[in-house]
């Protein structure tokens, strides 16, 4: 990971949703999803608008360490690729940094890796039932 790439979302093993201030993150691979609010949400929304690292800590107002850690760990997660150049970032401003901005979060979850796993299209026996393939 470098500290001055932009980046975006790992698509299409990567999907994400908004929803009341907490962002919602599937890893499709691994049958993983996460999800991060307040500060985090906030890190996310400005990496996916296509904001560099210094600059992401700069808007914060905060120490570079909690911030760089929490993108590293989603580069790591393989939640996050470098930014493409022809890849455009979503349209629209994102929101500014929340009022007491602490360091970011992101919980893991594992509990529905099987059915996350699971190809309904492909991966089906002679009945028609779906087969479950072995987590990364």
């Amino acid at each position: 990971m470098m500290k001055n790439q932009a980046y975006q979302v790992k698509v299409p093993h990567v999907v994400y949703e908004q929803f009341e201030g907490e962002i919602v993150i599937v890893n499709l691979e691994t049958g993983k999803y996460y999800s991060t609010r307040g500060s985090g949400a906030w890190v996310w929304s400005r990496l996916m608008h296509g904001t560099r690292l210094p600059e992401l800590v700069a808007q914060s107002g905060a120490m570079p360490e909690p911030i760089e850690s929490f993108v590293e760990q989603l580069y790591v997660e393989g939640l996050i690729v470098e930014r493409q150049p022809e890849t455009q970032a979503p349209a629209g401003d994102p929101e500014p940094p929340p009022a007491g901005f602490s360091a970011p979060s992101l919980e893991r979850y594992n509990d529905m890796q099987d059915i996350l796993l699971l190809d309904p299209i492909h991966d089906v026996d002679n009945t028609g039932w779906p087969q479950a393939i072995e987590p990364a």
